[in-house]
């Protein structure tokens, strides 16, 4: 009797460990092997004869097919006695396996995107970087789901490095020195909670009700989370007061990994999250940039409005591998945008002018790189497709449109309601958990602010029209110039960069490049070592081409020393020359205070830049 009771306790338990609802995810990254490291996966029961096992073809955030998929490799499933199973793959991304009843575990091999030994064009924030000094750990690169199972939950534990710590704002359900382990409620919510794993740099600051955790990773000792927190502390503050006095959230973690030598190649940027955000941005001096830094971490920081809280039915069922979008990206990356720059402007951080210089840059841009016909709501929805080319648009023409719904909203409410009181109060009707219908967004607008706002939404959003930019920079006394040409000197209208391997100036593009810069002979890649034998100096290099472009004279001949490399990969110096020439250069649009601005337009400006109460 004791014999059949054991033997009965034995087959049940044995179907426990098979029945599993969960799955439980390992990563070993105590053990990196040519930037690649190794994945095991006790499988939750599968009740199927055949199981298609997925990897991510795109993830929100990015709105580009990504395929990460291409990345897996040695992919293995086994039973409970170890024995492989068959499996079939169908293409980058999806697995089929057979004999799914009898599955066990999963083993397969993660690759770098960093390191390009795969053909991609995948960010480097969306990415996955692997090295024994660093690891990137985007969920959506490393981890698969079940056709069918993404809703269970999910265990993860991390073999980490001693000295390593993962930085993340998901909670930890264990630690030690050589393990952290994970406990997420769902696909989505793990791959929403991308990690940093390296010797620590941490510094944690208190912004009202939430923590937030600033993470960084700089190889060169340029850049130091003390110092990022010390900048960013303010901002948080100013951006707490901007949401309303209070964060939607109770933690946050800025992750910023910063890179050097061939990683700048994989695409810099920053990459949202309902938690955090992640960085992967260039390894420079941190005083020569923290200001466009603030820009960037303020933008994916607003996220946290939307998508976050308030989102479409695409977004909140996103499907990682039949994606369909949302029609409305001006909402979610343009007034994201628009909210970082002018959440600095309420908030005493910058002024007026800054701001429209930073808006003057955009129009500028939009308007030359973009198809300005193209109704946003249709490139929205085609952007995997067809408009992919005009995603950057999101930035630069939709942080003009979240203008446009503020100053309208203003106008309409007496200067007593903006755009961030529309998104709050629909926060509060719908909020993380309740998507809105994608075409019914302009009625909500309309119902919960004012008439006129939908009918611009409708002409100039969803409508083929150019924006308004006069008429609606004038309701705030603020006068827009479109852009002409002037004639002076250039240096030839190339794009420079900086080389931080050798740490020159460096010609980054000749796509725009004019006569002159014909004439002269430059080439992208050239490193720039003098101009008229003055050198570069290393602490302000850019300096030195104010102080020569202010003795040019027409005729006479300017000389510039080049360091290029040949077929062979040799660098050499070369001396370039031509006279100096008067070109046509384009003038951007240009917007200006008025000088004299009518006292309701003042009045209107003043509280669209405060947000105040009552004012008129």
């Amino acid at each position: 009797m004791k014999f059949k009771t054991l033997l009965l306790l034995f087959i049940i338990g044995s179907y426990a460990v098979n029945a599993q609802s969960e799955y439980k995810y390992t990563v070993d990254l105590q053990n990196i092997v040519d930037d690649r490291v190794k994945v095991e996966l006790l499988t939750p029961s599968i009740k199927k004869s055949k199981a298609v096992f997925y990897f991510p073809k795109m993830v929100p955030g990015t709105y580009a097919i990504a395929d990460f998929g291409r990345f897996i490799g040695d992919f293995v499933a086994e039973n409970n006695q170890g024995e492989k199973l068959s499996v079939e793959r169908k293409d980058d991304n999806t697995f089929v396996i057979s004999d799914a009843k009898n599955l066990s575990k999963i083993t397969y091999w993660v690759d770098d995107t960093f390191d390009q030994k795969i053909s991609n064009d995948i960010y480097g924030m969306s990415g996955t970087g692997i090295s024994p000094e660093v690891v990137v750990l985007n969920g959506h690169g490393f981890f698969g789901y079940f056709d069918g199972m993404k809703a269970q939950p999910f265990e993860l534990t991390v073999k980490k490095p001693a000295g390593f710590y993962g930085s993340t704002a998901m909670a930890f359900a264990r630690t030690s020195n050589t393990e952290d382990v994970f406990v997420a409620e769902s696909y989505n919510y793990l791959v929403d909670m991308p990690m940093l794993y390296c010797k620590p740099d941490t510094t944690t600051v208190k912004v009202g009700n939430a923590e937030v955790l600033i993470s960084v990773n700089s190889p060169g000792g340029n850049v130091t989370s003390q110092y990022i927190a010390e900048n960013f502390s303010e901002l948080l503050l100013k951006d707490q007061a901007y949401m309303g006095g209070r964060l939607p959230v109770d933690k946050y973690a800025f992750l910023m990994n910063f890179v050097t030598g061939e990683e700048n190649s994989v695409g810099n940027g920053a990459l949202e999250h309902n938690y955090s955000s992640l960085y992967v941005l260039p390894d420079i001096p941190q005083e020569q940039w923290i200001q466009q830094l603030k820009d960037i971490a303020a933008h994916e920081f607003f996220h946290v409005v939307t998508p976050l809280n308030l989102h479409s039915k695409e977004i909140h069922y996103f499907d990682f591998n039949k994606p369909e979008m949302s029609q409305h990206l001006w909402m979610y990356e343009g007034v994201t945008e628009y909210f970082s720059h002018h959440s600095q402007l309420a908030g005493g951080l910058t002024d007026l002018e800054h701001f429209l210089e930073t808006m003057d840059g955009k129009i500028a841009n939009y308007t030359k790189a973009y198809d300005d016909e193209l109704p946003f709501t249709k490139m929205s929805k085609g952007v995997l497709g067809k408009y992919e080319g005009e995603y950057g648009n999101v930035y630069e023409k939709g942080a003009l449109i979240g203008f446009m719904v503020d100053v309208l909203i203003r106008k309409n409410s007496n200067g007593e309601k903006g755009i961030m009181d529309l998104m709050n109060e629909l926060k509060t009707l719908y909020g993380a958990d309740k998507p809105f219908k994608d075409k019914k967004l302009f009625n909500i607008i309309a119902k919960n602010s004012y008439p006129e706002v939908k009918s611009y939404l409708k002409k100039y959003v969803s409508g083929t029209n150019p924006l308004p930019l006069q008429e609606l920079f004038g309701l705030i006394g603020v006068a827009y110039e479109e852009g002409g040409t002037r004639k002076d000197f250039t240096f030839g209208s190339v794009a420079i960069g900086f080389n931080q391997e050798s740490g020159r100036p460096t010609i980054i593009s000749t796509a725009q490049m004019n006569e002159f810069g014909e004439k002269m002979g430059y080439q992208q890649g050239d490193d720039l070592i003098s101009i008229n034998g003055f050198a570069f100096p290393k602490d302000q290099p850019f300096e030195l081409f104010k102080q020569e472009m202010a003795k040019f004279e027409e005729g006479k001949t300017l000389e510039v020393e080049v360091a290029r490399k040949n077929k062979s990969g040799t660098e050499e110096v070369i001396k370039l020359s031509a006279p100096m020439i008067i070109v046509d250069i384009p003038t951007p649009p240009h917007l200006e205070a008025m000088q004299n601005p009518s006292t309701e337009q003042l009045n209107l400006r003043e509280a669209w830049m405060n947000g105040a109460k009552k004012i008129f």
